[in-house]
């Protein structure tokens, strides 16, 4: 990693953000490309709270951390997973390069068919028929035709 890299902090932080007095504990990471800019990245959970149905993650920029109150555990590994982000990171096509969308031809379908045959026909819709219930010892039968008259 270089000097003019910019910093991941380690999972764990904890670290305070612009216009908010609590205190967020970093769950995730990585790095983002802006333009020519590479920025890190982060998920944070409300401390001492977490992630449950009140609170819930939150996404944090480097440029929106204020103060890191405590760094979190960090080692060889660490280092490993910083560099290939940053790899990645770099690696990554820039939001200016965007590629056109590939547009598919124009179908053009020709029929064979003379025209009487290509029209549609329309069929009148049927009405349904309203079906009485088979069985009159249905337990509900009389619930369900109370103030109706039955044909027996």
């Amino acid at each position: 990693m270089t000097k003019s890299s910019p910093v991941l902090l380690p999972l764990g932080t904890a670290v305070r953000i612009k216009d908010d007095d609590s205190i967020y504990i970093i769950i995730s990471r990585g790095f983002q490309k802006r333009g020519e800019e590479t920025i890190a990245g982060y998920r944070g959970v409300p401390h001492p709270f977490g992630e449950n149905s009140k609170y819930k993650t939150l996404v944090i920029s480097s440029k929106s951390i204020t103060e890191v109150v405590q760094r979190g555990y960090e080692d060889k590994l660490d280092e490993k997973f910083i560099d290939e982000q940053l790899k990645k990171a770099l690696d990554a096509p820039t939001a200016s390069k965007k590629k056109e969308p590939v547009k598919e031809p124009v179908k053009i379908v020709e029929t064979a068919m003379p025209k009487a045959e290509a029209e549609v026909k329309k069929v009148p819709k049927s009405t349904p028929v309203k079906k009485e219930p088979e069985n009159p010892y249905d337990p509900f039968y009389k619930l369900k035709h109370k103030g109706k008259e039955v044909k027996k």
